[in-house]
């Protein structure tokens, strides 16, 4: 019987006396979080140069989706495994959902931008 949890860096089970699942496993996903959230903080910075910051921007639409298909996918599947259990979700493992969503008005909003530019460049 495990009661296990999955945090960004590592796998915790909560039954005393039951060995560790996957002690570095969890390494690849933790950087990928903190990269992610990194990455997207200095895309802030890049006001001038849209197009850079589309291209940035789909970058990071690329990132975060792999990151739910490392976390839905794989991770959850092997721990599901090693448990012998079903999952149960909670409220963060759906917040990678939430910025996948963030970043699609993020670039939709960009696109508008570089439209509206661009038919101010043809009325000169």
């Amino acid at each position: 019987m495990h009661y296990v949890k999955l945090y960004i860096f590592k796998l915790i089970d909560y039954v005393p006396g039951n060995e560790p699942l996957f002690p570095t496993a969890f390494v690849p996903l933790g950087c990928a979080e903190q990269s992610g959230s990194h990455y997207f903080g200095g895309k802030c910075f890049y006001v001038q140069k849209l197009m850079v910051q589309l291209k940035l921007i789909r970058f990071g639409l690329f990132l975060n989706i792999a990151l739910i298909a490392a976390i839905f996918f794989f991770y959850t599947n092997q721990i599901s495994k090693a448990v012998l259990d079903d999952p149960d979700y909670k409220f963060g493992i759906y917040l990678p959902i939430i910025t996948l969503l963030f970043i699609i008005l993020a670039m939709r909003g960009v696109q508008k931008d570089i439209k509206l530019i661009r038919s101010a460049d043809r009325l000169r």
